[in-house]
């Protein structure tokens, strides 16, 4: 999105002061005579100004200073009046809301994430009424461009239309503890009528808080118990990675234990012969033999249903004896295959392992 510009200098003036019976009333160019008849001063310095507002007219109709030079100020300044007119008329303005991001890294357990990413709101946008508003009256040695009563208490209204609120200022406001809002106008157009004015001002997309005395204490509260959620996340991270940490390690022997288990499974089967085995199987009641079904190998560990060749090269099976890779010889008695797979059993490895 492309944000406009627009130079001071070169905005022409389009509102001033008219002088009724010794009071100033803040006016429209297209709502007055044309002219030196408008009566019309600057709304920053003061002095005559003179109505370009004639039909026909090639140039946008416009204030001038009448024998003085431009006024730099006269533009903002009138931006800073209408948008008083506009609250003192609606009698209502809208109070921010404030949120806050807060994103807490975790450099002992990267994998796990943040300890901490979430956006807090603090205060909540509400529209609000006004008692009254002032403009440009100092406390003490600030001058916000207005101040409005509202809930109680005075709030600074500070517009943004070609200077933010500088370090100082803000350190000033910090100091005397003022709750301040600032509204962002700088990308507007410095003609921008009444009703537009209204707009930005009732629906509080513009504004943010530049400083809020009751934020201190809801941010203390905040961070208090923030602290304690981290605190409460690192030793929840700390006891699950000694939780990850002893099953790697049982993994890990359990592996080692299967490995030598396993070379000692060859070699005690390697001195086996198939009677011995078939009394052990009779003895505990248990098979140490993989059931066939025609080519297929029932319950295989490995594959859900193997053909008996491929069976054959299992690592599993490297203790079977040649004489069964010829298929033909598989007789109508000889309906099992050794399979070491079932050596890994506990049940198995219990009785004939660790007991025989």
């Amino acid at each position: 999105m492309i944000v406009k510009k627009y130079a001071l200098m070169s905005v022409r003036l389009e509102h001033a002061h008219q002088c009724i019976e010794g009071r100033k009333i803040l006016v429209f160019i297209n709502d007055v005579e044309g002219g030196l008849k408008c009566n019309c001063i600057c709304p920053s310095c003061g002095t005559k100004l003179i109505a370009k507002n004639k039909v026909g007219n090639k140039v946008q109709p416009h204030f001038q200073h009448y024998d003085t030079k431009e006024c730099t100020n006269a533009v903002e300044t009138a931006l800073h009046l209408l948008a008083k007119e506009v609250i003192e008329e609606s009698r209502e303005i809208v109070l921010p809301s404030y949120k806050e991001k807060y994103l807490v890294k975790d450099e002992k357990y990267r994998g796990y994430g943040p300890l901490i990413d979430q956006e807090k709101e603090f205060l909540k946008q509400k529209r609000v009424k006004v008692i009254s508003v002032k403009t440009e009256k100092s406390i003490g040695n600030i001058t916000p461009d207005l101040i409005v009563d509202v809930e109680g208490k005075s709030v600074l209204v500070e517009i943004f239309v070609t200077h933010k609120v500088d370090q100082e200022k803000l350190v000033k406001i910090k100091s005397k503890g003022l709750d301040t809002i600032e509204i962002d106008l700088h990308s507007e157009q410095r003609s921008i009528t009444k009703d537009s004015l209204k707009r930005i001002l009732l629906n509080g997309s513009r504004s943010k808080w530049i400083y809020n005395k009751s934020l201190i204490e809801l941010k203390r509260q905040h961070e208090i118990f923030q602290k304690s959620e981290i605190e409460n996340e690192k030793q929840f991270r700390d006891d699950d990675f000694k939780r990850v940490e002893k099953k790697r390690e049982q993994k890990k022997r359990i592996r080692q234990s299967r490995e030598v288990y396993l070379a000692k499974a060859h070699k005690w089967i390697q001195v086996k012969r198939d009677m011995e085995l078939l009394k052990i199987e009779k003895k505990y009641g248990y098979s140490i033999f993989k059931k066939v079904s025609e080519n297929w190998v029932l319950d295989c560990p490995k594959s859900p249903e193997p053909k008996i060749f491929q069976c054959l090269k299992c690592e599993y099976n490297s203790h079977v004896k040649p004489r069964w890779k010829n298929l033909d010889e598989l007789g109508e008695d000889l309906l099992f295959v050794k399979c070491l797979y079932d050596l890994f059993a506990d049940r198995y490895y219990n009785h004939v392992v660790r007991g025989d």
